[in-house]
């Protein structure tokens, strides 16, 4: 997970919307949007491209005075479906890290650990007991572990898409690290992580620390590291 910007001002067709009986939040541009201010990803889990898209309200909506988180442009989030239903109806998670907060520094707060050598899942660990951050670490690890055989199958699923992912960049890292007596291969390494730690790239949260776990690399791409 790592933090996001929500494009601004809201589409003008929530405020619209609200006034109706049974309006529609996801009116308009709204998935549009959200999918562009989330780069297509999952924001729990950091799917790219999930082929299960759900616009979730990040703190739920209930009748009276929260009927109008229902509408609230800065409540929307885009989810897969197997983060959204793992999510839904708990009322631990919804006190969880806002990624749209910038006060809330994701990748500072929480650990993402994942070494297909030495483990099956990944590891998730809290650099702060506090309370919002533990329900944010608890949330990550019913995710990627599944309570029930099916949430078990998908979490299988995004593990292997994980897997892919981490095994190419941790390939790049250590190809940068062992390239000193090649600069051209160095510098095309270099590009590639570069590339890799891009917000719009799959579970960058776990190339983040990746980085973040290894001193000559944290010197040479900090600049780089997404919030």
């Amino acid at each position: 997970m790592i933090n996001v910007v929500k494009s601004q001002p809201a589409p003008l067709c929530l405020a619209e919307e609200a006034k109706k009986k049974s309006g529609d939040y996801k009116c308009g541009e709204v998935l549009i949007r959200v999918r562009s201010d989330f780069h297509n990803k999952c924001y729990i889990c950091e799917t790219k491209a999930p082929t299960t898209i759900n616009v979730e309200h990040f703190k739920p909506h209930k009748r009276g005075k929260l009927k109008l988180l229902k509408f609230d442009w800065n409540n929307l989030f885009y989810v897969c479906g197997h983060c959204n239903n793992t999510k839904l109806a708990k009322p631990q998670y919804d006190d969880i890290l806002n990624c749209i907060n910038p006060d809330n520094r994701i990748v500072d707060l929480i650990e993402h650990i994942f070494d297909p050598l030495k483990s099956d899942s990944p590891d998730f660990k809290a650099q702060i007991q506090t309370q919002i951050v533990l329900n944010t670490v608890a949330l990550l690890e019913e995710v990627y572990d599944g309570k029930t055989v099916l949430k078990k199958i998908e979490a299988e699923n995004i593990i292997d898409a994980l897997t892919k992912e981490m095994n190419n960049f941790v390939y790049y890292a250590t190809g940068y690290l062992k390239s000193d007596d090649n600069p051209q291969e160095k510098r095309d390494f270099y590009e590639l992580i570069v590339a890799k730690l891009k917000p719009e790239t799959a579970f960058t949260a776990f190339k983040i620390w990746v980085v973040k776990s290894s001193p000559k690399l944290l010197k040479e791409f900090a600049q780089y590291l997404p919030q």
